[in-house]
């Protein structure tokens, strides 16, 4: 059965408020936090690290949720470095079975300024674990112009990943696609209801809500999204709904491999 993780975020005054901290995460969280900060500090003595998602909020589950870091360089990692990282999260997958994914996101210092959504994620929903981040942390405010930028940042990431889709990747882009639309489902009324999550279950009832008649499809999202069943036929009928909610225009930008079954 899908429950209910996490809750509504904390909005004061239309501005977001951060609830992480550090008391939150629980111990088998803590470990991984622990090997991720180690191999990275070894990596570049320099990094800013940071924690986000539902970890750092005390509402992690085992099996289903994923643990999210974002890092702030101050130069490019090498090939070299690359291989390393990519080799060092299959053994942490290994050694820690009860998480889904580990997903590492990279910045440039000089760049975060142009990033808007990991400047959303940093200032709103993250903890910071190594390193000193300079920039004065600033409210982000929920309204028109959060929700317009948001979903752009979502549709942009959709689009390319339907063109540059690699089939060695498949199983995680499947949960990544199911994610996404249900996000951006969520987006598109969040502002009439006046509150905001990023909890898939919540996202999925207030959906459900707004469109009653869409109660079996948004069930069947959340239900991929967390008990993939990995089956290629399922997508023609999310396609359909990403033209519908003008996602994509049309299903000829969608690479061959995702459409050919």
């Amino acid at each position: 059965m899908i429950r209910r993780i996490g809750n509504y975020s904390k909005i004061i005054n239309r501005k977001f408020y951060n609830e992480t901290s550090i008391t939150k995460i629980s111990k088998p969280w803590k470990l991984i936090i622990k090997d991720v900060k180690s191999f990275f500090i070894k990596l570049n003595k320099n990094i800013i690290i940071f924690i986000r998602g539902s970890v750092p909020i005390g509402k992690a589950k085992y099996n289903i949720s994923d643990i999210d870091f974002i890092f702030i360089l101050n130069r490019k990692l090498s090939r070299l470095e690359l291989a390393k990282i990519k080799v060092f999260k299959i053994k942490l997958l290994k050694k820690y079975d009860y998480i889904r994914n580990i997903d590492l996101s990279f910045v440039l210092k000089k760049e975060l300024n142009n990033n808007y959504l990991l400047n959303v994620y940093i200032n709103a929903f993250s903890l910071i674990l190594h390193g000193k981040y300079l920039k004065k942390i600033k409210k982000i405010t929920y309204d028109e112009i959060f929700i317009e930028k948001m979903l752009q940042i979502y549709k942009t990431q959709i689009t390319k990943s339907l063109q540059l889709y690699n089939s060695s990747d498949f199983k995680k882009w499947y949960i990544w696609i199911y994610k996404k639309i249900i996000r951006i489902n969520f987006l598109l009324i969040s502002l009439k209801t006046g509150c905001y999550t990023r909890d898939l279950f919540i996202q999925t009832e207030v959906y459900i809500e707004f469109y009653p008649h869409k109660k079996e499809f948004a069930k069947k999202l959340l239900k991929e999204s967390i008990y993939p069943s990995y089956d290629k036929s399922n997508l023609i009928h999310l396609f359909n709904h990403l033209i519908e909610i003008q996602c994509i225009n049309n299903i000829k930008i969608i690479n061959k491999n995702l459409i050919d079954y």
